[in-house]
């Protein structure tokens, strides 16, 4: 068969695909998945993409998932303008660099509002608290460079999806662009390069929302959203009249028995039991209704599992962002708490003094995952280069000097001459182009790196949200700054981060060697970092995942186990820091908010 594209113009990320394929005059079947009447759930749709997301693409039998690479890959196969995705070394290092930043600080806060605002009073009847959606509005801080476009002078794959991600908001008549009018002038730039036609033609669902029948809306889907109210402390679900669990969500046999009753929507009450303190915890956060008289019992032979963990972020890493709320119960990675620049050039600001030129220069702190991975990677691949280290745990990545270099003040961070660039996925794509590494970390076969793509783009709101969370609070927190993690918060986190592994596993590493293939690659790099965190929490991660394990022994001797043991000295040593002092613990306050919210 031809191409075949799975959307619904009601995602931003599906708009953006579409409006690409279109522009690009790349012809394709639209495949139609009714997001609000839970299609993305169906069996026949995840035999298509186990993930349960939007968009997918199948050409013949390739199969692949996240816009990102999607984006990439249709532009790869179909040989669009150049524009879309410049040759030139710098200039798709800036396209990287806003399509790695983007997840997290555009994609959330504005499908945040678009719930906040419009969705959730219109499925349920019930406000969202104002303070709640302040809050939220008070993530978006839009600010754009002197450009014509995100990335330089023409349009490319930033300023699509940019734009469709901004637009969520409209549908809940919350206008962005409003007050902004360098932000209104660039919408529109982007809207007549594209087309005002396809342009409408591709938001004409979103701008009918309000018009939706939501009476037609599946009961299952209903039921997630009302889920989601609870952690706006808006209603409770109604108590459970059937099936019940009893489970400890720190045994291993008790999160695969709740994963399968969530993945497979069977209805259920959660009676969660402290194996710890030998009994029943009636009030625990999902099991507060009165016991009913003749419920179907089910308790699976409780093993003790390993203890729980805290989150992660993006590509970079700050000790200041905010995990978002993941989609069908996955953790996210976290975002900047106050971010949303629109153009995050980690370029010198107009103005500041120009450093002398120097040779190639990386921000790292190997604390951080994403440094981790640039790290091992300069190495492995003999890149010469001057290690700057910047320690997070003393704030340093918030100083002035360091955001000349990264006005994100994230690391990590990379200066070539007057070159700057921040992402750690833009980095690691930037240093295997200009140094030519070997082919099987970024594969020249098309559909091999959009295998690469496709794990680069899905690891920052799943996998990195989930290790981070891990680490920090069944590690950092009660050992580094003191503070007691709620049990049934570190369970969840757990949980979540079962569910993560499982993915890793059953959808990319399969029966194969590495994550996308035969040979090591980028995807592997960043998978492995990622989870030493919960390791070096003392989780072990790799109990009862053989297939996984094998596969981390082969990552180890690929990279080298000195090198691996030398990238990975400080993240293992974490649990010897010192307690961290008052000023410490002031200046990680937010983070202690944002973590075990």
């Amino acid at each position: 068969m031809g191409l075949e594209l799975y959307l619904d113009l009601l995602s931003a990320s599906c708009r953006a695909v579409y409006i690409f394929a279109k522009k690009s005059s790349i012809p394709f079947d639209f495949q139609f998945v009714d997001l609000l009447k839970g299609h993305h759930h169906s069996k026949e749709y995840i035999e298509i993409n186990p993930l349960r997301k939007l968009p997918s693409l199948k050409d013949g039998n390739f199969i692949l998932s996240e816009s990102v690479a999607i984006l990439l890959y249709l532009c790869r196969k179909y040989s669009a303008p150049s524009h879309w995705y410049p040759p030139d070394l710098h200039e798709r290092a800036r396209v990287d660099e806003f399509m790695a930043w983007q997840h997290t600080a555009i994609q959330l806060p504005m499908s945040k509002i678009l719930w906040i605002k419009l969705l959730i009073p219109m499925i349920t009847g019930e406000e969202v608290p104002a303070e709640k959606t302040k809050e939220v509005l008070d993530e978006v801080n839009t600010n754009v460079q002197d450009k014509k476009f995100i990335t330089g002078y023409n349009i490319s794959l930033a300023d699509v999806v940019a734009l469709v991600e901004m637009m969520q908001p409209m549908a809940g008549n919350h206008n962005i662009f409003r007050n902004s009018a360098k932000l209104a002038e660039w919408r529109m730039r982007v809207e007549l390069t594209i087309g005002s036609g396809l342009f409408l033609e591709a938001h004409e669902w979103l701008t009918k929302l309000t018009e939706w029948d939501c009476s037609t809306l599946d009961p299952t889907v209903k039921e997630r959203v009302c889920k989601l109210l609870q952690k706006f402390n808006l209603v409770m679900l109604p108590p459970a009249t059937g099936l019940e669990l009893y489970l400890d969500l720190l045994s291993q046999a008790c999160r695969v028995v709740y994963v399968f009753a969530k993945k497979n929507g069977v209805p259920f009450e959660l009676r969660t039991m402290d194996l710890l303190k030998g009994g029943p915890n009636w009030a625990s956060a999902e099991s507060k209704s009165a016991h009913p008289a003749q419920p179907a019992r089910l308790a699976p032979h409780q093993a003790q599992g390993e203890a729980a963990a805290p989150p992660s972020s993006s590509s970079s890493s700050s000790l200041s962002q905010e995990p978002p709320n993941g989609r069908g119960g996955r953790g996210q990675a976290p975002a900047e708490v106050c971010p949303t620049v629109l153009v995050p050039h980690s370029g010198l600001s107009p103005g500041s003094p120009a450093a002398p030129a120097m040779g190639l220069e990386l921000y790292l702190d190997l604390l951080s995952q994403p440094c981790r991975a640039v790290y091992i990677f300069a190495k492995k691949n003999r890149i010469p280069f001057e290690l700057r280290t910047v320690e997070l745990l003393k704030g340093q990545h918030r100083s002035d000097a360091f955001a000349q270099v990264n006005p994100l003040r994230k690391v990590p961070a990379l200066k070539d001459g007057e070159f700057t660039l921040a992402e750690s996925v833009a980095i690691l794509l930037y240093l295997s182009r200009k140094y030519k590494a070997p082919d099987h970390w970024y594969p020249e076969d098309l559909q091999a790196r959009a295998r690469v793509d496709e794990y680069l783009a899905w690891q920052h709101t799943a996998l990195r949200s989930s290790c981070t969370r891990v680490m920090w609070q069944k590690l950092m927190f009660p050992m580094f700054l003191g503070e007691r993690v709620p049990p049934e918060t570190l369970a969840s986190t757990l949980a979540e981060l079962d569910s993560c592994l499982q993915l890793l596993e059953d959808k990319f590493l399969k029966d194969q060697d590495f994550l996308t293939g035969s040979h090591i690659s980028m995807a592997d790099l960043v998978a492995i970092t990622e989870l030493m965190h919960p390791i070096s929490a003392g989780c072990q991660v790799f109990k009862s995942r053989p297939k996984l394990a094998a596969w981390y022994k082969r990552v180890e001797a690929a990279v080298g186990e000195d090198l691996f043991q030398e990238a990975h000295a400080v993240v293992m040593k974490a649990k010897d820091l010192p307690p961290a002092d008052t000023a410490m613990k002031e200046m990680l306050k937010p983070l202690v908010q944002v973590l075990l919210r």
